[in-house]
Order: C-alpha cells, then structure tokens, then sequence
C-alpha cells in the first residue's frame, strides 16, 4: 500500500491513460490482425525483396521517394513476408502517433487529464484515415507522421524539461525525428504548421508577451530546422526530378503555369473542402457509407467493438479521471476552448494545403488514400476546442459518441478488407487447384468482383510469380496487365510492349492473355477459354469482349500445381465446391470427360453445389460429351433453364463451333441443341 500510495500520481497520471489509449488500439484493430492480409501496392514489394533481394528496395523507389526504399529495405530484413510481422508493425507506428498526440495535448493542456486521454483514445482510432489493414504499405504514411508527432512533442518537452541535460537529449530528439520525416513524405511537410503554431501557444503559456517577443521566441528554437527543412526542399525542387507523375515538380509546376486562374481556385475551394472532410465529415461520411454495405454479423461485432472502447473510456472516467482532475468539475472554459479550435484549424489547414497544392486530395470514399491521416492531430484539436464549451455531462456524452462512432467504422472497415483479402487469397488458391503450371511469357489478366478490383498489374504478376517461380529473378516470368478499355484494345491488335515499372524490367505480350475472372464474391475463379467463354449473366461487359482472345493453352496441364507460400497466402482453404470446379475446369481442358464426371459425382456426395449456377457447364458439357444426354438434360433444366438471364448468357457462347480437334470428343451439336433449341 506505501509503493501503490508513493506511485499513485504517476499510475493515475500517465500508466493508467496511456494503458487505457493502447486498450482501445488493441480492441479496435490488433486482435483482427490474424483476418488482415497484402493487399495494392504491398506486392511488387514483396516480389522484389523475394527474388531480388532486401536492397533491391532501395532501387524499386530511387524515381520518387529515395527516403521510403531505404526504409523498406532495412524493415523488410526483418518481417520479410511475415503477414502478422508488417501488420504489428503498423499498428505500433499508430499507437506511436497516438501517444505523442497525448504527450502534446499534456505538455499545452496539464489541466486537461481527461479530456487528453479521451482526445487520444479518439486519435487512434480517427475515421478519417481507414486504410491501416493495408499495413506494408502504409506503414510509411505511420512511420512519417509518427516521426513528425513525436518530434514536435519532444521538441515541447525540450523546452518545459527541468533538467537541462534532458532538455538537451529531448531537443536532439526532436531534431533528428523532425529532420528524418519529410524525407519519407514530402507533402507531410505541412505538419510544420502545426509545429509552429504549437511553440507559439506554449511561449505565449509560458508568459511570453507580444507577437514580436513569440515570434523571437520561436525562431531561436525553430532555426535549426529552418536549415534542414531548407536542404530538403531545395533537393527536392531544384536538384532530384521525379520520374514518375504524381511526384514529378515540373510537371505540377507546368499545370500552373499553363492555367493559373483554375489551379489558383483549385487550391482554394479544395481546401476547404478537405478542412470540412477531416473536422466535420470524417466522423459520419465514411460510418454511413460502410454500415450501409455491411451485413448484420458485421454490424453486430462493430457495435460489440465500439462498446468495448466505451466501457474502456467509462471505466477511465469512473475510477481515475476524477482524481487531481479540474476538469470533472470545472465550468466552460471559452480561453482554452480558444486555444484548441485556433491551434487545431491552423494545423489542419497546413497539413492539408501541400496535399491540395500537389493536385491532390483528400478523398474520404477512398480507403486507400492516406490523405486524410496526417491533418488528423489538428482535425481532433479543434473538435476538441468545441466539446470543452460543452457543460460536463454532455461534453462526455459527444466524446463518447465520437469514440463509439470511430470504434464501429474502424471495424466495419476491417470488415471490408478483411473480405478483400479473404477474396485474393482464394483466388490464388484456386489457381493453383486449376493451372498445374502457366507458361513462361504468360501475360495473365486477373477480374476480380466490383469493389474488389485489382488497380496495378503487379498485384496480380507478384503473387503469380511467387507461386509459380519461386526464387531468384530480376523480371517476373510470367506477366500481367489490368484489363481495362486501354488495355482491351492491346490485347485485341497483340502488341508487345517492353519498359519498366519502376526499375524492374518488363516484356508484355499482349497476344499471349491468360483471362482469370470472378464475376461475384459468390462465385468461383472462372479461368476463360476462348474458344469456348461460357459467361454467367453477371459477368462484366468488358470480360465477355476480351474473352475470346483468352489462350488457355498457356495452361501447362502436367505436373504438380505448387503450393502457394504458407507465410503469405496462409494454410490452403478447404476442399469446397470451388476446387471441384477447378479440378473439373483442368480436366475439361484436356479432355478427360470422365473425369470431370467423376468430380461432379464427388461433389454431389459432399452436398456441394456452386451459388453461381454457371458452374454447372463443365459438367454439363461432361455429361454430353460422355452420351448422358437425359442426364446432362435433367441438369439443366434443374439449374439453368428457369434462370433466363443464364440460359440466354450460355447460349450466346455456343453461338459457334468452337472447333476442337476430334481427338477432344466435343458434341458441339448436342450442347447447342441443349442450350439453345428450346
């Protein structure tokens, strides 16, 4: 009792917030981890760390950001592809952020114990920024903005220590993190702005008088980053060039000189636009969007979820927060409520304003973007500075609501990449179930169901070629492309095409396509045969048109399909009514009608069948092919002809004689009589 009374101030002051804020990051996202995967642009990471080596990062980033390949290539020595190792590792950085977030809201609000640990617990889990599942990517974004807090909380610090050793230790800190930061993001330079604006209230705290006197103040403490920051930005506009667009200056630099008045207005209107989306709509835009997708298992674990983060934040108000704790009792404070709005929109405004001025912008309907992450500390600020006009009782209840709404979002939001990952890994599985081997030069297309899609070619050749070509290799062997109208017309005339993506180098071949579509998250992974697309109803439009051009021969059919790795596409997922489409599909491929027969069997003793009736045609075509016609029609008619949408689709791809060799044993004839003669 003497130890718990002799550290009761520093257990009800620091451990116990601290352990409270860490709480919430753990029951909002850490114990999900094990459902996250890889996902957009953790692939082409993941393939050359794997086939070229730990430094070959460093190079895979030389053309826009040099900063982030070196920090890919020393975290990558250490996760390598460990799923759970980069997703820990991101989640850290976030509870980083957080705890500095804290720190500084100490540092300027001592008096504010509660409404600090609150304000931070909310931090953690700030539904402005959704895209943490996506981890090795956005592990930069964390690590950056992390950097950036703790510098400007140690910079602070620094300047309150007593001890004027740590003062100094403090202060080099402070140096180093906020040297370091701009180099991994340069649009995060913004948060400078809130550096700024945070040394001029703490002096002005401190009995600093008069703006001269602050401004002297601060730039007696801010000098030496005036000289870094400097450095920074003059290699960035006047000496490095940016191969790559988005990051290009002089092509930003030609926009605006090539229409001044709109770029000019641009800047304006989506700033604010932006400063609305990240103080106001954050809480409520993306919450509405993702409830209304949501099934009603995933809306009843994120009310569980948003729940436990309030029993977390009632718990820290009941039992500690009104010890030592004015604000419990304290009437409206107009002065501090000034403090927070100001210091909050001007912050939120700096951030915000690079980002705009790049030709950018904070979309909150994107959960890829990570926009919206770094204008999160100023965007609380001044959420912040309104509650405390609020009285006691009803400021509890907005910071609850807020904290419920931001708990139930991150975990809806965990819902959908949870689902996304659940959908690529079961694609990859499945083709290996279909395809033993893919040919060398293989360009595979890859159509995954709406809101799923595969934006960028290498999330679909990386985990092809770590499949399938395992070790060692400065290109991938077997290539991909995203299908799209561009794209569609390539394949269409064959071109060939040689380049790079970043520096690896790359030889596409548009007239070897290997088409892979999922038309639903309910279906299975339909691999297209060109000679013969048979197309659900629901199956896209530009699918349908590129399908024909689809070789299946490039499916090598000998052998035995390997075996994705285990570190990243997990254990292989049971045998359901998908691996017996897909052993079925391979048979089909080869001829072996009996054996397609024999799945189809297999499966009916399982009590399997597909949700996706078009599934049925392989067996169907089996059935015929092998004389069992009233039994490929009794099929039929139990599955397909009622659904008219199918029929009318399954038909239309008999539309003519595929032309196989007779050697195949295809009763043309027989399936377009079935199909089409009624």
């Amino acid at each position: 009792m003497v130890f718990l009374r002799k550290y009761q101030y520093t257990l009800s002051q620091y451990i116990i917030p601290v352990g409270s804020i860490l709480l919430i990051a753990v029951i909002t996202h850490a114990i999900r981890i094990g459902q996250l995967g890889f996902y957009y642009d953790d692939w082409d990471v993941l393939w050359s760390g794997a086939a070229r080596g730990a430094r070959s990062l460093v190079g895979l980033y030389y053309a826009d950001r040099r900063a982030m390949g070196h920090l890919y290539e020393i975290t990558y020595r250490v996760l390598g592809d460990s799923l759970a190792g980069w997703h820990l590792y991101a989640w850290a950085w976030r509870c980083i952020g957080a705890l500095a977030f804290f720190w500084i809201f100490r540092i300027l609000w001592p008096e504010r114990r509660l409404l600090s640990t609150l304000a931070a617990m909310i931090f953690v889990v700030y539904p402005g920024f959704l895209s943490e599942p996506d981890a090795l990517t956005k592990v930069n974004h964390l690590t950056t903005y992390g950097l950036a807090l703790a510098s400007i909380a140690l910079q602070l610090a620094s300047i309150q220590a007593r001890d004027k050793r740590v003062g100094l230790l403090f202060g080099a800190l402070a140096f180093a993190a906020g040297s370091a930061y701009v180099w991994i993001y340069e649009y995060m330079i913004g948060l400078e702005v809130m550096r700024l604006a945070l040394l001029g209230l703490l002096f002005y705290k401190r009995g600093v008088k008069g703006f001269a006197s602050i401004l002297k103040a601060i730039a007696l403490r801010y000098w030496p980053y005036v000289i870094t920051l400097s450095g920074f930005l003059y290699w960035r506009l006047f000496i490095f060039t940016s191969t790559r667009p988005a990051t290009n200056v002089s092509g930003l630099l030609g926009s605006y000189q090539s229409n001044p008045l709109y770029m000019g207005l641009r800047v304006v209107v989506q700033t604010l636009l932006d400063f609305l989306s990240v103080t106001l709509f954050a809480w409520f835009v993306q919450f509405y969007h993702l409830l209304a997708e949501a099934d009603y298992a995933s809306i009843a674990v994120a009310m569980i979820v948003a729940l436990a983060g309030l029993l977390v934040a009632l718990l820290y108000w009941r039992l500690f927060a009104h010890t030592n704790e004015p604000d419990h009792e304290a009437s409206d404070d107009s002065h501090t409520a000034m403090e927070m709005a100001v210091v909050g929109a001007v912050s939120a405004l700096g951030a915000i304003l690079p980002v705009v001025a790049s030709n950018r912008s904070i979309d909150l309907m994107d959960a890829y973007k990570s926009y919206g992450l770094h204008p999160s500390a100023g965007a609380i600020l001044l959420v912040m500075g309104g509650v405390v006009l609020l009285r006691p009782r009803m400021r509890m209840a907005v910071l609850l609501g807020l904290l419920f709404i931001s708990a139930a979002t991150n975990s809806l939001n965990i819902d959908h990449w949870k689902t996304f990952w659940q959908n690529e890994r079961n694609m990859w599985w499945q083709v290996t179930w279909r395809a033993p081997n893919i040919a060398d030069g293989t360009l595979v297309m890859a159509y995954a169901p709406d809101g799923y899609r595969y934006e960028q070619d290498y999330e679909v050749w990386s985990p092809i070629n770590l499949i399938y070509r395992p070790g060692r290799a400065q290109s991938p062997l077997i290539q991909s492309e995203v299908l799209n109208t561009d794209t569609l017309q390539y394949v269409k005339a064959g071109v060939k095409w040689g380049g790079y993506r970043r520096d690896i180098p790359m030889q596409l071949n548009y007239g070897n396509l290997l088409l892979i579509s999922q038309p639903t998250l309910d279906s299975c992974v339909h691999v297209i045969d060109g000679k013969m697309p048979a197309f659900p109803a629901s199956e896209a439009l530009i699918v349908e048109e590129a399908g024909i051009y689809s070789d299946v021969g490039r499916i090598q059919t000998k052998g035995n399909p390997p075996t994705p790795p285990a570190a990243i596409f997990g254990p292989e997922p049971a045998h359901g009514w998908c691996y017996y489409y897909q052993k079925a599909s391979l048979a089909r491929q080869m001829g072996d009608w009996q054996k397609v027969l024999d799945l189809y069997n297999a499966a009916q003793e399982e009590g399997l069948k597909p949700v996706d009736r078009s599934e049925y045609f392989p067996f169907i075509e089996a059935m015929v092919n092998s004389g069992k016609i009233d039994a490929a029609r009794s099929l039929y008619e139990r599955t397909i002809q009622n659904d008219e949408a199918l029929s009318a689709s399954l038909c239309s791809s008999l539309a003519k004689d595929p032309g196989y060799p007779a050697s195949f044993g295809y009763n043309f004839t027989a399936l377009h009589e079935l199909f089409c003669g009624n």
